[in-house]
């Protein structure tokens, strides 16, 4: 345990679970690390990954199968409202056209765009988070914007 690590309390599953679970949200997108060509954008997607982990281990994610495919539900630590957890539906083609009218530099408008709509929220929630809750979403959103 290094000098500023959090308590062991703090972990609901093990590394090694958390690290099952980005896995399978890397397999059910086909999302292969190893063939992206720009390096900035593989250590973006790493180091959202790296991140992923923790939360996973905090229980501020989870993975749930359904009918539909695998659903992402985070559940918010600092709730802006009465909303207490957010579920990201399949990523569709239908995401990826809610980005439209950004530029490819607008990452974070981009991503809030894209995940308003995987979890059928009125647009602007996700702006609206803040603190870990915001950090966990843009990670998701990384991913989610390569599926």
């Amino acid at each position: 345990m290094g000098r500023f690590s959090l308590p062991q309390t703090e972990y609901k599953i093990s590394k090694e679970s958390a690290e099952k679970l980005v896995r399978d949200l890397l397999s059910y997108y086909r999302i292969d690390i190893d063939s992206i060509q720009d390096k900035s954008t593989k250590q973006s997607v790493e180091g959202a990954c790296d991140k992923l982990v923790g939360y996973y281990r905090r229980g501020y994610v989870e993975n749930s199968r359904t009918d539909k495919g695998l659903s992402v539900k985070q559940h918010l630590q600092e709730a802006p409202g009465d909303v207490k957890e957010i579920a990201y539906g399949k990523m569709t083609g239908k995401a990826k056209i809610a980005t439209d009218g950004f530029g490819t530099d607008d990452r974070y408008q981009r991503i809030y765009a894209m995940l308003d709509h995987m979890s059928g929220s009125v647009s602007g929630t996700i702006e609206n988070l803040s603190g870990v809750d915001l950090a966990v979403a843009e990670d998701l959103g990384v991913l989610f914007l390569l599926g």
